[in-house]
This record gives C-alpha cells, sequence and structure tokens, in this order.
C-alpha cells in the first residue's frame, strides 16, 4: 500500500509540474548490499527537477522527487533539496538531500526503518543545451532512526533532460 501511494504521488508531482519543471533524471545502477545480503541488487532511478528558486553566478539550489526501485522490489520515494554548481561550460557537480519513504520488496535489503535520506553527488557531462550524462553516487541511510541503519550505497550512469 505504501508504495502505490508513493509511486503516485511521485507521478503526480512530475505530470502537474507542467511547464515549470527544470529536468528529468534517469538512472541505471548497482547498489552494495549490505553484509548478509546474498546479492548487490540492480537499481532503476527516476527523478523530476523542478526549476531551481535560487540562481548565484553558477550555483543552483531547488527541490527535485526522485524514485528508485531494484531488481528485489525495493521501492524509495522521496523529494528535496537538488544543488547544482557549473564546473565549465560542459561539466556540472550535483547534489541532493531527499528524505522518503521505502517499502522492502521480497527478498530485499532490511534497511531497518520506513524513513530513509538519500543522499547524493555526481558529475554530469553536458551533450547538448539539454541533456547531460553523468555518474553518481548516492547513501540511502535512517539516520538512526532504527537501532537498524545498514545503509546502502548505489552507483548509477545518468541522463539528464532539461525542458
Amino acid at each position: 500500500m505504501i508504495r502505490l501511494a508513493a509511486l503516485t504521488l511521485v507521478a503526480t508531482a512530475a505530470l502537474t509540474a507542467g511547464a515549470s519543471a527544470d529536468s528529468f533524471v534517469f538512472a541505471l545502477g548497482g547498489a552494495e548490499a549490505p553484509s548478509g545480503v546474498s546479492s548487490d541488487p540492480a537499481v532503476l532511478t527516476a527523478e523530476y527537477h523542478f526549476d531551481p528558486f535560487m540562481n548565484r553566478d553558477r550555483f543552483a539550489l531547488g527541490v527535485g522527487v526522485g524514485a528508485q526501485v531494484t531488481d528485489d522490489s525495493d521501492v524509495w520515494v522521496g523529494g528535496g533539496l537538488v544543488a547544482t554548481y557549473e564546473l565549465s561550460d560542459r561539466w556540472q557537480f550535483e547534489a541532493s538531500l531527499m528524505p522518503g519513504f521505502y517499502d522492502q520488496g521480497s527478498g530485499g535489503v532490511d534497511l531497518g526503518h520506513d524513513i530513509e535520506f538519500r543522499t547524493l553527488i555526481g558529475v554530469n557531462y553536458r551533450v547538448n543545451d539539454s541533456t547531460l550524462v553523468g555518474l553518481a553516487i548516492d547513501h540511502k541511510s535512517n539516520a538512526g532512526l532504527d537501532s537498524v541503519n545498514p545503509g546502502i550505497d548505489t552507483i548509477s550512469v545518468r541522463l539528464k533532460t532539461a525542458f
């Protein structure tokens, strides 16, 4: 039930954003499962970044929503702050902090709590005015909300398309 409600929330946010949306991100990657988990899951990520509310020189700060699903049916859906810094005309640094809801799938990773915080850092290369490709590392953790808090790290290749 949590999974359906969370995915509905992200889809609604993305569809109602209209012209005010800045970019859509699609990513494929793999996670390093905590010890005791038999396999490292594959991860599919989709994010929607709204137009930044603050632009200072080469730095921008805005909000975004995102969802991740693994091949073990784990689902994370959240939203929060997205920051970018233009390193040059072609290169961009990106970071985000998104608290969200986590639902452990069958055979998935027990992260200890329904609330999980995802932090991300990455670097993007601008292919043209509206498309960037990048590499990112993210970490999900419940920040000590539960005594079980193994966390999970994911590395992914990302495609970012601006509207």
